[in-house]
Order: structure tokens, then sequence, then C-alpha cells
């Protein structure tokens, strides 16, 4: 599953990819805000990326959801 919440971004994107740590399922989240808050960090620790990705491991709605019916 993917949400693209950003069709005119202005140089790289920032990729947020939230993981199931249950079922494994990856949901992609591109949105420009993203990779205007991190430009903003880089330019201030003068760092230079190569790639912007961010993963964060929880657990999905509908893992969540089969864990509360039983």
């Amino acid at each position: 599953m993917q949400y693209d919440t950003d069709t005119q971004a202005i140089g790289p994107e920032t990729t947020l990819n939230l993981i199931c740590t249950k079922c494994t399922t990856v949901i992609e989240i591109n949105h420009q805000t993203l990779g205007l808050t991190f430009r903003e960090i880089f330019k201030m620790t003068d760092f230079e990326p190569h790639e912007e990705t961010i993963q964060m491991f929880g657990i999905c709605n509908h893992c969540r959801k089969q864990e509360q019916s039983r």
C-alpha cells in the first residue's frame, strides 16, 4: 500500500515506511513536508544525505483488529 500525498515535490522526497511487526506489511508514505523538515536538519548539520528513508515499526490496523477479536 502506498500513499503519495505530494505530487509536486521539489527535489528528493522523504519516504516514511510504516512496517507491521506481525504481518510485515509496509505502508510507504511520501510527503513533501517530511522532506522539507529533514532538509532543514541536513542544512543545520551540514549533512549530505544520499537517501531519505525513515522506518517505523509497530502493528498495523488489520493485525490490531485481529488481536482484539480474540
